[in-house]
């Protein structure tokens, strides 16, 4: 079972923090390409965020 704390941060709002939980049975992916040639860049904003 997993569980922990999510937070969404959006600009000029206040965050909103939520417990979540989850159990069940998981496969792990196998990637087929290299992970290092993944790169989604800024998808969700066009600058770079870092960890409050």
């Amino acid at each position: 079972m997993f569980a922990g704390k999510m937070t969404i941060f959006v600009e000029y709002r206040a965050s909103i923090s939520s417990e979540i939980t989850a159990k069940g049975n998981a496969t792990a992916l196998v990637s087929s390409i290299k992970m290092s040639e993944i790169d989604f860049d800024h998808v969700f904003t066009v600058e770079p965020m870092a960890p409050r």
